[in-house]
């Protein structure tokens, strides 16, 4: 370990194994998946980065994804003249998702949300925010009648897909954080789709050029965090969370837990 000092404050995504998991008072983690703390971030604040942040990346930038080139590869501003859909916006993945696709530089950034996040989204990136309840198909055909190469599902809702494959090109890419339904599979033709899974662990190469940049790219403002909320009662805190989320009552926060308390 060449890059740290023994004090530093760092983050990393921990592996589902009790030598390197979460959740606890000491964990293993290899040197090349660790970055860092921002210094103008928190420990709660950097504690919302590493899943978040690898989910969009995964989808965007892996071959069996999307492909792109990544901006810490020297893909930033390549793709200037394309354009994006991506549901959930105000997510803790597409708020990530829609910073990274205006660093690859589309040029037309569409992201569904509530309404009460519109500005949200377009501060970090959006050129339009479409309400989520609205005829997501017909308003997001007023900005641009051509179907879309690529679109970012980060809900993966029943709903949220079939919206998505109605507006993506015969031949295009649908990312999605959970398995795509059976009833979009049908109409899935020659579009690709993708469920994102985002391990540093499984996507090493990928990570480790991530996590050079993470550092300065939060520091530059080239990437903010998502809001957090710490949970009171540290682990015992978190079914109440857990039960908040399943009744859709979390919207552009990230839940932070602090074990120790």
């Amino acid at each position: 370990v060449t890059k740290f000092q023994k004090g530093d404050k760092v983050f990393h995504e921990g592996n589902l194994n009790v030598r390197s998991g979460a959740y606890q008072q000491y964990t293993v983690a290899p040197a090349d998946l660790v970055a860092k703390i921002p210094s103008n971030l928190s420990f709660d604040q950097a504690a919302s980065i590493p899943l978040c942040i690898m989910t969009a990346s995964v989808g965007l930038y892996v071959k069996d994804g999307a492909g792109l080139q990544g901006p810490w590869d020297g893909g930033e501003g390549k793709y200037e003249d394309q354009s994006i859909v991506i549901f959930g916006g105000a997510s803790s993945v597409g708020l990530f998702a829609i910073q990274l696709a205006k660093l690859s530089g589309f040029s037309t950034i569409i992201a569904t949300c509530s309404d009460r996040n519109a500005e949200l989204v377009k501060s970090r990136g959006a050129t339009h925010a479409i309400d989520r309840n609205a005829d997501v198909v017909a308003e997001v055909k007023k900005i641009l009648s051509e179907p879309f190469n690529l679109v970012w599902d980060t809900v993966a809702a029943e709903d949220t897909q079939h919206q998505a494959i109605k507006i993506l090109a015969s031949d295009g890419t649908l990312l999605l954080v959970g398995p795509p339904e059976e009833s979009v599979k049908a109409v899935q033709g020659d579009r690709k789709l993708y469920r994102v899974f985002g391990s540093p662990y499984v996507h090493r190469e990928l990570a480790t050029s991530i996590y050079t940049k993470l550092t300065d790219y939060f520091e530059s403002g080239k990437l903010k965090t998502t809001a957090v909320e710490v949970l009171p009662n540290g682990l015992a805190g978190i079914p109440a969370g857990l039960q908040r989320m399943r009744e859709n009552k979390v919207s552009a926060v990230k839940l932070i837990v602090r074990p120790q308390e």
